[in-house]
């Protein structure tokens, strides 16, 4: 089978040199333009013939080599629309700074050249509408058919116009924005005006001794300027993984499990906490937490608690997609709080914050939203939540986390995409004797325990996920036999499948 691009809601993704190349990125610059950005209704720009669009990258090397597809297709649409499109550079940027930056240059759009946590040899690209958000569902769906409808010419790399300089300053302003959000937030759960500055105050007086691991020495320099915004002192913040993100020490994905050297170096240090992320900073997973999936749950449980003695209840409910653990529902219902389950892909928890005017969502893998920052998974602003949390209570991270419902999650994954026919024969394998049956993203089957398994075909990879969460009732390795034994027999009815 020939590979191909793969798009979703999460972007556009692909093997560099093979299905992803200065090309595909220049034609794909240009399918944005067709489908989204020329049918902005933005009279002032009309009458000026000028858009500007915010571009930027991850640290993967590959990425200097795409950024002339963005530039030079650029030209060519000024060209042909007799509409100049303007090119702000962010050079190295978060997909939060670059969401951010979309609304602070007023722009029509932006481009991130970021494959997230897909291995070194993938990269890809993430649009961004006027609004700083994501590109929705139906958008990515056209623009995912005309990509596959057929394949531009190529693009002569000599015609490319040098790109512009990075814009500066830009991370200063970022961290000040995230940081003055932050505060504004604290100030609406709590109900009390100046709360929200008292509180991240204190994070300057825990002192706290911190260290990150964002893949590569220049990914770290980003998350050390909001750690410097939020009054750490440079002296207490140790990176780890310094080299170039080609040779990074763990695997680009931030799951606990490739997180040893931080887990380690936060023991070396005698750290309080230790910040690991995925190149494009939009994730954010804590150590020593046993699981991804503490992350956005105590920046929840935090705003709960603040709001406790608020009568005017701002934070109602939380929009958390299909694949998060159910350790949200059982936390909630201690502060009168509703749990929206969505599909996976941030785009839909930011969908559900909207409709139902939530301030905050989160998705399971290390995923913060806090609407007053951005409508976007921002590790910056999870940061801030967490320190803030430990300077509020005054407690260690281990204390929080022995607070939390305990859950075990594992995840598994087949690669190879699988079928609703597929997915539908590996459930009825399961005992489903009073169960429900949600199949809005894949398959999944929740239990009256509240223990659940799910089959989802990845919006990033050629693979299949497979999820299982069960409560800890009695011990650890009882609840890991029960859940997998029941991933075991689903990824053999897939295997067996795929290969029919």
């Amino acid at each position: 089978m020939m590979e191909r691009l793969i798009c979703s809601v999460s972007g556009i993704r692909g093997k560099v040199g093979k299905t992803l190349t200065f090309s595909e990125v220049c034609r794909i610059t240009r399918i944005f333009y067709d489908v989204y950005l020329k049918k902005i209704p933005d009279a002032a720009a009309a009458r000026k013939r000028k858009m500007d669009i915010v571009l930027s990258r991850d640290d993967k090397a590959s990425g200097e080599g795409l950024v002339p597809g963005v530039v030079l297709a650029a030209k060519e649409i000024s060209v042909a629309e007799g509409r100049k499109i303007n090119v702000i550079y962010l050079g190295l940027a978060s997909t939060p700074a670059t969401e951010w930056a979309v609304k602070h240059y007023r722009t029509a759009g932006g481009i991130n050249i970021t494959a997230s946590h897909n291995p070194v040899g993938w990269n890809g690209i993430k649009l961004f509408g006027n609004d700083g958000i994501l590109l929705r569902e139906k958008e990515m769906r056209e623009i995912g058919r005309r990509l596959a409808s057929s394949s531009g010419p190529r693009a002569p790399a000599k015609n490319v116009p040098p790109h512009s300089p990075p814009a500066k300053k830009y991370l200063e302003q970022f961290c000040v924005h995230v940081r003055a959000g932050v505060s504004r937030a604290l100030d609406r759960v709590t109900g009390a005006k100046g709360a929200g500055s008292r509180i991240l105050e204190k994070i300057r007086k825990r002192n706290f001794r911190i260290v990150v691991d964002a893949c590569s020495g220049k990914s770290a320099e980003i998350p050390v300027r909001f750690l410097l915004e939020l009054g750490v002192k440079r002296s207490r913040i140790t990176v780890i993984n310094k080299g170039k993100i080609e040779r990074s020490r763990r695997s680009l994905e931030p799951a606990p499990q490739n997180l040893e050297n931080l887990r380690k170096a936060v023991i070396e240090k005698k750290a309080d906490i230790g910040f690991a992320f995925d190149p494009d900073q939009d994730r954010l997973v804590i150590m020593p937490l046993k699981t991804e999936e503490l992350t956005p749950l105590l920046c929840g449980r935090f705003l709960m608690e603040l709001q406790a003695g608020n009568p005017s209840k701002p934070l109602k409910q939380i929009p958390v997609n299909l694949s998060s653990t159910s350790a949200w529902e059982e936390t909630a219902e201690r502060y009168g709080i509703n749990i929206i389950r969505t599909k996976i892909g941030e785009v839909n928890v930011i969908e559900a914050m909207l409709e139902h005017g939530s301030m905050f969502g989160a998705e399971g893998n290390g995923g913060v939203i806090l609407s007053d920052v951005n409508y976007g998974r921002n590790s910056a602003t999870g940061m801030a939540l967490i320190l803030s949390y430990l300077a509020w209570s005054g407690k260690t991270l281990a204390e929080l986390e022995k607070e939390i419902p305990e859950y075990m999650l594992i995840k598994d994954k087949i690669p190879a995409l699988a079928t609703k026919e597929s997915m539908g024969s590996a459930i009825r394998m399961l005992d489903l004797k009073g169960a429900k049956i949600d199949t809005r993203d894949g398959c999944k089957v929740i239990f009256g325990d509240r223990s659940w398994v799910q089959l989802r075909p990845s919006n990033t990879e050629p693979i299949t996920r497979i999820f299982a969460e069960a409560k800890i009732e009695e011990n650890e390795e009882t609840t890991r036999k029960k859940l997998t034994a029941m991933l075991k027999v689903i990824a053999y009815s897939l295997e067996r499948r795929k290969n029919a």
